[in-house]
């Protein structure tokens, strides 16, 4: 057995190092020069052996590059978040490469010798230590700079200084900044090879940026992949036809100068418009229509109606494609003409929830639109959509009260969802029960009633209701729609009735004072399931707008995101 460099050379038998240490000197002899040399030997010692022996523990022994993605991970604190001046997670980043690197030596040289750790450099408006040591350690890595511009010839000394090693930039105007022109070469051009995304944003009390524009006007990015600007940048010259993700914000814009841009993104897939106005011309007309086939979701947010409807006819997209319109300013009378027939064609299943309507083909393509000023919620907004084709029907909380107009117009619905919103008390469940019930009339038909039981939903088949307590149901109403169905031909199969598991013991008991027991007309009629789940979050349609990949080179706000809200998930 042999010994490193404990005080010998490498060769040195480990017995040979313990003989020398144990033959200490007198140390009441020695002056306190000597003792403290002594010392500081068996301190160094000791950490040589302390060193030895961490180097050899299997978390040690992991790949350089597994430490680099923890690293990464424990530093990455997420995207820059678009709009929001004060997202904190960009300085978080430095404090956190801050302590990886004096946690022990070793970790501190695997992070010192990893330079894609350091390439992303936050709040930069120009030189500074922390600048120049994340410069340094990052070596030729591609940079992500995030420049709080203060002055135009900051910006235009970073980009000719780091113009070729930049990768991705996020430029921010705060009320703050003061841009001072400096001149620039006509003809200039920065040199960005790798640059692949470029996010240009500004605080609301920013009156314009048309100066810090001149400078990205000369900004040639022909490879870039995403985009997000303020409207004041629309006059920016240029073809982006590697370009995927394209964010815009602002007050206004000509839908004009947006044509010309889409007009030259081929395999845009993802377009987010949010707060801006788009503004039609005269010169619109004069402009070719827009293909973009490989377009994922457009979102149009905070924003007109009206030019909005302008622009989707210009523009085709393909089938496969996700809408989403929402807080919109006004509203205006919408037919499926504003659409395109075969997007339209697709839908399957419909949803109904807070004045938003859902409506999608699977994980294939869909429309939500949510409308806080149309009158009648969002069942309003159904007469865009071809009904017949639609076969699974989900409806939640106030929005029930559309099913009496809404269920004489889907011929094709063989499943029907009711869901109850978590309530705090039995007066609201009772309230929702005389929402429900119009719906079990018309599905009955027969007297008090439009229509016969057969005319209604003739294919309707499946019938799931949820909610934590039973009572709102109508119990009796039920289990009358249920036997006119059976009689007139066009029976229910199985009803799925979600509730607590409180209610469901009470229930197998046989109680007759429960709900279980009310049901029992319904035997040899219909196939009846009691689950002890309440919201369980089985939606569909929830997880058919789950895009992470819209997210993939910054992250968006709360109500940007197409997520329905966590009380949709699940209750305790």
């Amino acid at each position: 057995m042999h010994a490193g460099t404990i005080g010998g050379n490498h060769d040195e038998p480990v017995e040979a190092i313990l003989d020398r240490l144990q033959s200490r000197p007198d140390c009441s002899s020695q002056s306190s020069d000597q003792l403290r040399l002594i010392e500081s030997a068996m301190i160094s010692m000791t950490r040589q052996v302390h060193e030895g022996l961490n180097a050899r523990l299997p978390v040690h022994k992991l790949p350089t590059e597994l430490w680099i993605c923890i690293f990464e991970e424990v530093a990455d604190h997420g995207l820059l978040k678009l709009r929001d001046p004060k997202d904190k997670s960009l300085l978080a980043r430095a404090r956190s490469l801050n302590i990886i690197t004096h946690v022990c030596r070793i970790w501190r040289n695997r992070a010192l010798n990893a330079p894609t750790l350091w390439a992303r450099i936050d709040r930069c408006p120009g030189h500074g230590p922390r600048t120049d040591a994340f410069l340094l350690r990052s070596r030729s890595a591609p940079l992500s700079l995030f420049l709080a511009a203060t002055r135009q010839s900051s910006l235009t000394n970073t980009l000719d200084t780091y113009g070729p090693r930049l990768h991705n930039l996020y430029i921010k105007a705060s009320y703050l900044s003061t841009f001072v022109t400096c001149d620039i070469t006509p003809g200039h051009q920065f040199s960005v090879p790798l640059l692949q995304c470029l996010i240009l944003f500004k605080e609301r009390n920013v009156d314009s940026v048309e100066i810090l524009v001149s400078t990205l006007f000369h900004l040639h990015i022909p490879r870039s992949k995403a985009l997000a600007v303020h409207s004041s940048c629309f006059w920016w010259a240029g073809r982006f036809p590697y370009l995927t993700h394209f964010y815009l914000h602002g007050d206004k814009a000509s839908i004009s100068q947006l044509l010309k841009i889409l007009a030259t993104t081929p395999v845009l897939r993802y377009l987010h418009i949010a707060g801006t106005i788009l503004e039609h011309e005269p010169s619109t007309e004069q402009i070719d229509d827009v293909i973009l086939e490989s377009l994922r979701a457009l979102t149009y947010l905070a924003g007109d109606l009206s030019p909005l409807i302008r622009l989707l006819a210009r523009i085709r997209i393909p089938e496969q494609t996700y809408i989403r319109l929402a807080y919109l300013t006004t509203d205006m009378q919408v037919s499926p003409a504003h659409f395109p027939p075969r997007f339209l064609a697709t839908f399957d299943s419909l949803d109904l929830v807070s004045n938003s309507l859902h409506v999608t083909h699977g994980p294939q393509s869909g429309l939500w639109w949510h409308s806080e000023t149309a009158p009648g919620g969002a069942a309003a907004l159904t007469p865009l959509l071809l009904l017949d084709r639609i076969e699974t029907l989900r409806v939640y909380g106030d929005e029930v009260l559309a099913l009496k107009a809404l269920l004489p117009r889907l011929p094709n619905l063989t499943e029907l969802g009711i869901f109850a919103p978590y309530m705090n008390n039995l007066t609201k469940y009772l309230a929702f029960a005389r929402m429900v019930y119009p719906a079990w009339s018309v599905l009955r038909g027969g007297p008090g009633s439009d229509s016969d039981a057969a005319a209604v939903c003739p294919k309707l088949k499946l019938l799931r209701l949820e909610s934590a307590m039973p009572y709102c149901w109508c119990p009796e109403e039920l289990v009358e729609m249920v036997k006119a169905r059976s009689d007139a031909g066009v029976p229910l199969k199985n009803i799925t009735i979600h509730c607590s598991p409180y209610h469901i013991r009470y229930e197998r008991r046989g109680d007759p004072g429960m709900f279980g027991g009310e049901l029992v007309g319904l035997e040899g009629l219909v196939e009846l399931v009691m689950k002890a789940d309440t919201l369980s979050g089985g939606f569909p349609m929830n997880r058919a707008w789950e895009m992470p990949e819209a997210e993939r080179y910054w992250r968006l706000g709360s109500v940007e995101r197409a997520a329905y809200p966590d009380w949709w998930s699940g209750v305790d």
